[in-house]
Order: C-alpha cells, then structure tokens, then sequence
C-alpha cells in the first residue's frame, strides 16, 4: 500500500526523536585497556546469552550487577563495540542512562527514543509503522512531545516487522533512571521477549546492586566476584603504576589491590596520586601516602577535595554549580559562573574569548573541581561529575556538609549561589550603556532603542552564561525561597523592566514582554513559591501586560498549574508536589493551547476550559468578578462551562449563589437551554 507520509516527513518525524546529548555518556566513558574485559565473551552466562538455543531458558535477559565504581559502563562500552564486530546479522543498540545528564539522559522517555531511532536508522524496511498514525496523529506528537505509551507502540510494531531478524540492546546504569520508570522499561522488554511474531529480542543490562529489581527469567552476573574481573584490576595496576619491578612494587601493588576491593574507579584515582609522589622521587614518601589514603570510595572523595584546602571557595562554587544547575553546563558557562562568583573584578565588557581555549578549560574544571569534574566528549561537550557515586556522596552521604559544615541546607545555598551568578551576569552586560537607570516613563521608543544598544553589544562568546541567566533565573530564586531562604528582597528589587529588555536582546521573537509585571513572568516560568511570597499576589488580575494579558494565564498557557494555584491561594495538586522540583517543568499536555488564545475573551471562559473547579471557584468569590458578565464572543461563564462538556464544573458553578442560570446576553438560549439542546 501507499505510505501517509513522504520521506521528507518522515525525516522531520526521525529527526524530532533525536536529541543532542543521546551518545555524551557511550562517548565520554574511557574504552577498555587493552586484554580487559575480553573474559567476559568467553563467560558461561555471556556466551549463554548468544547462544539462540538456550533463549528459551533466559528469554533473551543478561543482567551485570556491581558495586558503583566497578566498571560497569566501560563494560558495557566494551561489550557494545564488540557485538556491533562480531554480531554482523544483528541489529544492535544501546543506551547509557547518565544521571550526570539532561532530563532525557536520565529517563525512559530518553531510553525509548533513542532505541527506537536507531532501529529505524539500521532498518529502514521499519520506518511502515508510523503510517499507523496519519498525519493528524503526528500533528498531536508536535503539539503535545513524545509521549512514553506512543515511542513504546511504534517500537514494539516495529521489532514486529523485523521477523526473522535479531535485535540486541545493551542498557547501561538503569540504576541512574528513576526506579519506578525502570520497572515499567523491564516488564514492557519482558513483554517484547514474548511477542510471537517479531525479531528475537536480546537485552543486557548493567546495574547497581540497589534498588533491587527482578526479571522473571535470565542471567545475571556480579562483576566484583569474577576472579577475572580481579585480574584486569591487577594488569590496570601493571600497566599504570610507575614504581618499577621489585619486592617493594610488588608490595604496593597487592595492597592497593586489597584497599580497592574491585572498585575500578579507587584504583584509577589513586594511581595518579601515588605516581606524583613517585615522580618526586620518593618510595617512602609514596609507602606513607598509600597508608593515609581511605580505603572506601566516599572516604577517598573527601580526601581528595579536603586534602590541601587551597581554592576552596573555587571549589565550592564549582559543587553548587554542577549539582544545582539547571541543566548541565557548557565548559565556558561553567568557566564564566566560577570565575563570576570567585575573582573581585569581573569585567563588564564580558570574558575574553581566546582564553576559552578547550586546554584552559579542562584545566580549570581539573582544578576547581580537584578532579572530580570532567568535560563530556560529545557534539555540545557539558560539565559533569566524573561519576555517580561523586553525586551520591556529595549529597545523599552528606560529602558536602563535611566542606560547609557551618552553613546547613546546602542545597539552598547552591541555588542562591546560582541566582546571584544570574543577578551579576544580567547586571554586568548592562553596565556601562548609557542611562543604566530605566525609566518606564522613557516609552516603548526608549525601551526599542536600547535593546538595540544590547543586542549590538551581546555575543555569545563574550557573554557565554547570559541566555542561562535569563533563562533560569526565577527558576534558582524559586528553589531558594522553597528551600527555606526568604526571597522577599529579591521580589521588591527584581528591575523586571532591565530583565525583559536584555530577554528581547537575546530573543529577536519576544515582542510582547514590555511593560509586563513580575507575576506575569513568575505565572509563565512556573515559580509558585515565590508567587506565593509576593506581596502583591491578589492584584494578579488587575496587572496587564505580556501575550496572555494576566499572570494567571499566563502560567496556565504554559501547563503550570501548580502557579495558577499559588496566585488563587490553593495548595498545590499532590501530582504538582514533588521533592525533586521547586519548580516543575511545564505539564505541556495538560496545558491550555496557544491557538485558542483570543484577545477579549474573559478570563473565567478559560478557566472553564482548564477544568480546575478549585480555581474557578476561587477567583468567582472576588469582589471585583462578575460572573454573570459576558465576554467579546457574548459567553457568559456558566455557557462556556455547558459547552465545555465538563458536568462537575456546570454542577460546581449552579451551586453557586452569584450564577444567574437564567441569564442570558443579547437574546441568547439560557444556559439551561443550551445544556438539554
């Protein structure tokens, strides 16, 4: 039959499933040293696993299991670019979770996109199963992105129409991905090893030992109790430790082995260390330091970041920044935040860009960090933790109150230290424009022509961290004020006009923000808490301004509800609360859509369509609210909430006293009338 789509749309479809940072964990990871690893594909449990006569007794399921730090993922690395050498008549992917990463490095949705654009990649013959949808099914992916249920159907039609082939997957760190989608992602592979009809489907996973989750059938493999494994730790020791040959090397190496306790990661910390000491041409010196080093992982961190206490305070930014950013980020905002927070006088004119340099910069993340960071190696290269377990000790063994044991709370203090990185950004690319003060009485000529001024003076490479810092913000001041510390000074001198001006610099499209009040941009990003610290939150309808007109849509056009809550005074939906987020990102599907958008329509006919009765009830109980009144289209609330379908919300508002059922403008059916036509 005909395909729905051309190829041009079904790039367009392909390319919407990629996203930039998909291989930075697979790349990033160091391979193998030579003759490592290579035991495991002679293993029973490996070679089980490939051997298709014996899928009926592990349906197609191989599970590594470590302690963190063991090498799992260079592994998995290994065992990746082996199957795609020597597994010629099958089709192999993989995915490395990274927890160190974006929002879809870290989770199923991630998983499921990048599995299933790789297969359509490799096989072509699959690309059939989106024609099953029609272009309007695919205009609703647009409008509403990806949605888990939907990457699931495509990928197990497409495994259907690979019949007499194979598909192997190798699945690293699913310990790094919340455990409740993982579980999910094991029974959907379990259900995918059933399928009668489809490819014969192989998955390997690696994870920790915690949380624990089983599969119904398979093999499984702990990698620190393979004698093997032991022995590629030692030939690591050989290859790298230089303190030559003798009884005394020999010494040094086995208790190095001994304190390692098969974590790959100590041993590859502690070599450098000790090889400095050998460079200095002290053996004692090095005996003594291998004495002193802890033996545990956490313990070892703690050493390495406590041990000289010089830069500290470089330090301790570049904590706050990797673990509390926003998004992971780039060497040169990285650069630009510690320097902002940690040098006296940073120059308004923006940094110099030839000292960007890629060496400088992996120098200064080596340094600030005390070699706990590292730059990615991918298409846009981040700043990350060089492991997991960094993360886990810094903030769930509470590492970083060990370095700021004064201060408590430490992840507020990580976002505060953010904000006022976002504050001196946004104030130093203004300096020094003429009429620094702005004045709303100047109009929108004076407001033009000076993002004129900035725009000729904004460049990226001299102002690497500014769109981060208008962009994220209220998202930092937001986590500080949940977190416990007061944001009320910031609400008061917040200069909103000074922001939005430097937004439309940098944003070429946004024509609408001028003359906008801080709520509406509060509403629109999400920041409920400090909606709820505002001291002028009641007047949220009386303030115009911005595309939607009032803060209240404004934050239900962006699927914040949780906002749209804090400016009625209701509490937030328990499905809003969350321990992760001060500041959810935005439900798009749940949202109410652009194109519905009308200019004088009232804002109780959108409340109708939202369908959050809590809300409407609250804002009908203000003074300054009809609710008999009648919008530009001659609807009054109570007709759109009978045409919105919604009987709770009709049933809602007749139970108010202020609706007047029988009313209807301009000669219209009443309500009632309308609900029995």
């Amino acid at each position: 039959g005909q395909s729905t789509f051309s190829e041009e749309q079904r790039k367009e479809i392909m390319d919407s499933l990629h996203f930039k940072q998909r291989d930075a964990r697979l790349l990033t990871l160091k391979s193998a040293q030579t003759k490592t690893c290579r035991w495991l594909l002679k293993n029973a449990h490996y070679k089980d696993w490939t051997n298709s006569d014996k899928l009926r007794q592990h349906h197609g399921f191989f599970w590594i299991k470590g302690k963190p730090g063991t090498g799992k993922s260079i592994m998995m690395k290994f065992l990746f670019s082996e199957a795609k050498k020597v597994m010629k008549d099958s089709l192999v992917l993989s995915f490395f979770f990274n927890a160190r990463g974006g929002d879809l490095e870290k989770s199923t949705s991630g998983l499921y996109r990048a599995l299933l654009l790789q297969l359509l990649e490799k096989a072509p013959e699959t690309r059939g199963v989106f024609d099953h949808y029609g272009i309007s099914g695919f205009q609703t992916i647009k409008d509403t992105g990806w949605q888990n249920e939907t990457l699931r159907e495509l990928f197990s039609q497409a495994l259907q129409e690979l019949e007499n082939h194979r598909v192997v997957c190798f699945v690293d760190a699913l310990d790094e991905c919340p455990e409740d989608d993982v579980r999910d992602m094991v029974a959907f592979f379990e259900e995918l090893g059933e399928l009668e009809t489809a490819a014969e489907f192989r998955v390997c996973f690696s994870s920790r030992h915690y949380p624990e989750i089983s599969i119904r059938t398979g093999l499984q493999l702990v990698l620190e109790s393979e004698q093997d494994h032991t022995n590629d730790i030692t030939s690591y020791i050989n290859t790298h430790l230089k303190v030559g040959r003798d009884t005394q090397a020999e010494d040094i190496k086995a208790e190095i082995l001994h304190k390692s306790s098969g974590i790959f990661l100590w041993v590859s910390l502690v070599i450098p260390i000790l090889n400095k000491e050998y460079d200095r041409g002290r053996i004692k010196a090095l005996k003594k330091r291998l004495k002193e080093i802890p033996a545990g992982l956490h313990d070892l961190f703690l050493d390495m970041l406590t041990r000289d206490h010089k830069n500290m305070d470089d330090l301790i930014v570049c904590l706050q920044v990797v673990l509390f950013a926003a998004r992971p980020l780039r060497p040169d905002e990285f650069c630009v935040a510690v320097e902002t927070c940690c040098e006296d006088d940073v120059p308004s004119e923006g940094c110099d860009p030839t000292q960007m340099t890629s060496e400088n910069l992996r120098k200064l993340v080596l340094d600030s960090s005390k070699g706990l960071a590292e730059i990615t190696k991918s298409k846009e290269p981040t700043v990350q933790f060089i492991h997991e377990s960094v993360r886990d000790f810094l903030l769930k063994e509470g590492g970083i109150n060990q370095l700021l044991p004064a201060t408590g709370n430490q992840e507020g203090q990580g976002h505060s230290t953010l904000k006022k990185i976002c504050l001196l950004q946004l104030s130093l690319f203004q300096f020094g424009l003429d009429d620094v003060e702005i004045c709303i009485e100047f109009g929108p000529s004076y407001h033009s022509n000076r993002i004129a001024s900035l725009r000729q003076r904004y460049s990226d490479k001299k102002y690497p961290l500014l769109q981060y810092a208008v962009e994220f913000i209220f998202h930092h001041t937001n986590w500080a004020q949940k977190l416990g510390l007061n944001q009320i000074a910031f609400l008061e001198r917040f200069d909103t006009n000074a922001w939005v001006q430097v937004r439309q610099a940098l944003d070429t499209k946004d024509t609408k923000s001028f003359q906008s009040h801080l709520l509406y941009f509060l509403g629109e990003t999400g920041s409920a808490d400090l909606i709820r610290t505002h001291p002028n939150r009641d007047q949220h309808l009386e303030v115009q301004g911005g595309y939607f007109g009032v803060p209240l849509l404004a934050a239900l056009f962006a699927g914040h509800s949780d906002a749209a809550r804090a400016f009625v005074k209701l509490h937030p939906l328990p499905e809003d609360e969350s321990t992760k987020g001060a500041q959810r990102s935005s439900r798009r599907n749940l949202a109410l859509k652009k194109e519905t958008f009308k200019k004088g329509r009232h804002v109780l006919s959108y409340l109708c369509e939202f369908g959050d009765t809590d809300i409407l009830r609250t804002v009908l109980e203000r003074e300054d609210v009809d609710p008999n009144s009648e919008d530009s289209a001659g609807q009054t609330v109570l007709m759109r909430a009978v045409q919105s379908g919604n009987p709770k919300l009709v049933e809602a508002l007749l139970g108010w006293e202020r609706i007047d059922p029988d009313f209807a403008p301009r000669g219209r059916s009443t309500p009632l009338k309308l609900a029995f036509k």
